[in-house]
């Protein structure tokens, strides 16, 4: 029930380089790890773990845990559902889909963070910044605690009953921003996925 996909550089050479392609069926869980290149996923129900030193990662319309961690690039997630931890250390991460669980996470030391929640359910959100503004465009239920660089709420117009939400969203130099959940234009499916 294991598939593994290894590229090893010959023991005679200094440099090397490989890229891999892989359709596979929209249910098998992935760990995906790369030292300098991209990574993306897509059309998944499956747990999915995204790891690359110095490139972006991209992720799109994934229906389980998400795990996504680059230390030099942007990390863009969208039309996702389920929990999700994405790190990076340098890079921008953009992220739309609707969460569950309350142990949702989302940092990045250098770069601004570009949030699309579900404006149907009640989401508690927790974002802090050291260099930046932060936004919010959702309705909010309650704010718990606010400043320049924290804010802390509960948000949504809980039109839709749902479980606890939570996500909390850092970054040390960098604007946050939350916004309504937009549909992305559907471009026809496929099973692709690169690293």
């Amino acid at each position: 029930g294991l598939l593994t996909v290894r590229a090893t550089k010959p023991s005679d050479q200094w440099m090397g380089s490989a890229s891999f392609k892989l359709k596979i069926p929209p249910d098998c869980d992935l760990k995906l790890q790369t030292s300098n290149g991209r990574v993306s996923a897509r059309d998944l129900v499956a747990n999915v773990e995204a790891r690359t030193s110095n490139g972006k990662v991209e992720l799109k319309n994934i229906e389980g845990e998400i795990v996504a961690k680059t230390s030099n690039g942007t990390i863009d997630v969208q039309m996702c559902i389920g929990r999700l931890n994405l790190s990076t250390s340098n890079g921008k991460v953009s992220y739309g889909g609707v969460l569950l669980g309350t142990d949702n996470e989302i940092h990045t030391s250098n770069g601004k963070v570009y949030l699309q929640l579900q404006v149907e359910s009640l989401t508690e959100v927790v974002t802090k910044t050291s260099n930046g503004s932060i936004s919010c465009a959702l309705p909010t239920q309650r704010i718990i605690d606010e400043d320049k660089k924290h804010f802390h709420a509960i948000v949504g117009d809980g039109s839709v009953q749902n479980s606890d939400t939570r996500i909390s969203v850092r970054t040390s130099n960098g604007s946050i921003k939350i916004e309504p959940l937009t549909p992305l234009v559907e471009e026809e499916p496929t099973e692709d996925i690169h690293f």
